[in-house]
């Protein structure tokens, strides 16, 4: 079993919860049912289950027997593998380490993940996206934990919004080609859920050595701009804070943002002081060419100038909190309950074994709110679940694969899956509800071609 399949199995679930938490979204330009948050964190969640007529045909007491062997040996070997994750998660979160953690602080800057912290409401929780990006990559140059950026939701004064900060302490502290696809990702998720989006910038720039893997193509750094015009025209609020260098092909996201902050000793500029100098023989310094008073009093680029991190962050926050008020959801919402069985029985549920059976409507039942699914077509096309339910008080569709070997003919049963697949798609997009990704097993993986 892969660490990817295994990345939202937290305990209790946690970052699936919190992930449905979040989804109180101001308003949704894509398609109802195309609501795919972190898939990275959510895809192989092979493990929420629910049964049809609820409390009839789920017992707690029979139904999973938590000290059978089989259900031991499976909850201590997701466990293994979760203490595993969690702790790589750790070693990710220090970025480039300590001591460029404490260099950072010399000079008088937070890191990427301190910012975050302080910029968003207290008691709130950050849904980091794509941790994993760019995992033992670049070890030629240091390395690039997360992709030497830093994106996800949170809340704001209330409000939901995607968060992009570049992490100054990895070694090179330049862009890298999946540092650039990370940021696209972050501004589509935004763009099709119309999330106001934040920029803590703090870089130098592209790494010229590996330059040749970045190209204005549709899928690569040009894309990020493109993206700025795109939501700009959708009225979707981006604000940008430069808290470092901001430097040439970096320098153009700031500027074409509806509010840019600017902390001292910060730069934005397209080519720094020893470059000019080698192309015209002028030598100035990092201050006058691109500083934070230059751009407040000269090029009246910068709309806020902040003398340190702290005040730059609170004032992003006044910002936010006169924003207007954001379009009511479009999707069903509810208070959210607990499912009636305990979450980390998941655990024990979820095979080690790929080969082995289960019923998915097992681990239905211990993800969904008061573990009640509304199973669609149940005796029809039975390799497939599909079904309506509630996740963190909001009314999602769900489409599962069965880990139970059915009794009718595998090929006959796959077509009718199919038929039921596509019906339940049309239905849950055409009754505003989000489709659930995917619960897909390693033995039985969906294919959605047709």
């Amino acid at each position: 079993m892969s660490l990817c399949a295994l990345l939202c199995l937290c305990p209790r679930l946690s970052s699936l919860f919190s992930a449905f938490s979040l989804l109180r979204f101001s308003s949704f330009s894509a398609p109802r049912w195309q609501i795919f948050l972190p898939l990275s964190c959510i895809l192989n969640l092979c493990g929420h289950s629910f049964a049809r007529e609820l409390r009839a045909r789920f017992d707690p007491e029979s139904s999973i027997n938590r000290d059978a062997t089989d259900f031991q040996k499976n909850s201590h070997h997701i466990i293994e593998l979760l203490t595993e994750i969690k702790n790589q998660e750790e070693i990710i979160c220090q970025g480039g380490g300590a001591k460029a953690i404490e260099s950072q602080h010399k000079k008088g800057r937070l890191t990427a993940r301190e910012r975050i912290a302080k910029l968003i409401d207290p008691k709130t929780h950050f849904f980091e996206l794509s941790l994993f990006a760019a995992f033992e990559m670049y070890e030629e140059w240091g390395g690039a934990p997360s992709a030497g950026t830093v994106t996800g939701l949170a809340r704001i004064c209330g409000r939901l919004f995607m968060l992009i900060a570049n992490d100054a302490t990895r070694q090179s502290r330049r862009i890298f080609s999946d540092d650039r696809q990370k940021v696209i990702r972050a501004q589509n998720i935004a763009i099709e859920n119309k999330l106001p989006t934040i920029y803590l910038v703090d870089s130098a720039g592209i790494f010229l050595p590996l330059q040749e893997d970045v190209f204005p193509d549709t899928d690569d750094f040009g894309r990020v701009f493109r993206n700025n015009a795109v939501m700009s025209a959708m009225g979707i609020p981006q604000l940008t804070a430069i808290m470092g260098m901001c430097v040439a092909g970096g320098a153009y996201l700031p500027v074409m943002c509806d509010h840019i902050l600017m902390t001292e000793g910060s730069g934005l500029f397209l080519a720094g002081p020893a470059l000019v100098q080698a192309a015209i023989g002028q030598k100035t310094s990092a201050e006058e060419l691109g500083g934070a008073k230059m751009h407040s009093q000269i090029s009246g680029t910068v709309d806020f100038r902040e003398p340190n991190d702290e005040s730059c962050l609170a004032r992003i926050r006044a910002l936010v909190d006169k924003m207007g008020a954001p379009d009511p959801p479009v999707f069903s919402h509810t208070a959210s309950r607990e499912p009636l069985f305990p979450a980390e029985e998941v655990y024990g549920i979820f095979s080690r074994n790929a080969a082995k059976q289960y019923d998915m409507r097992d681990i239905i039942a211990r993800i969904v709110d008061g573990s009640e699914f509304e199973e669609y077509r149940a005796e029809y096309g039975e390799t497939l679940l599909c079904g309506y339910a509630r996740i963190g008080g909001w009314a999602v569709g769900i489409v599962a694969n069965q880990k139970k070997t059915c009794a009718d003919h595998r090929a006959r049963l796959r077509s009718k899956a199919h038929r039921i697949r596509r019906r339940h798609l049309h239905r849950v997009s055409r009754k505003g509800r989000p489709l659930y990704p995917r619960l897909q097993s390693e033995s039985h993986p969906a294919n959605f071609s047709s």
